[in-house]
């Protein structure tokens, strides 16, 4: 897949299963190129910071967040109806099964029965293909 930005050209090898590094940031670069998606890297933890003097733990995100967050536009007659999306991404090279925590299985499950389009997916493609057929 590649596409025309305004800085240049993005070439994105969407069977590549396992990069050895930047996987997330390849699926999101792709799905943005996507016609109606909107995706971004979602993060979870917490980091200590000084503010006023005083240092302070600032958390962020909920446990079982997807890696991958946005929406998908959809179209129903002339309305547009956004679709929200959580994917998961695990790396076949440290986590061969594929295996979720309790709170992502549960974060996805949620997002399921909002009606939203969540996924576990290892590559490009399954990104991409996780969208379109939902």
């Amino acid at each position: 897949m590649s596409a025309m930005p305004d800085s240049g050209t993005i070439t994105i090898n969407v069977d590549e299963p396992c990069p050895t590094c930047g996987h997330r940031g390849a699926i999101v670069k792709a799905l943005n190129l996507m016609r109606g998606v909107v995706a971004f890297r979602l993060n979870v933890g917490a980091v200590e910071a000084d503010y006023q003097g005083r240092t302070r733990w600032v958390k962020f995100g909920i446990r079982g967040m997807a890696d991958i967050g946005g929406w998908s536009t959809e179209y129903a007659g002339a309305r547009k109806i956004a679709r929200f999306l959580a994917l998961e991404v695990k790396r076949p090279c440290k986590n061969p099964a594929g295996k979720l925590t309790p709170q992502q299985a549960a974060y996805l499950d949620l997002v399921k029965e909002a009606g939203g389009i969540a996924a576990v997916v290892t590559s490009v493609k399954e990104a991409m293909d996780a969208i379109a057929g939902n």
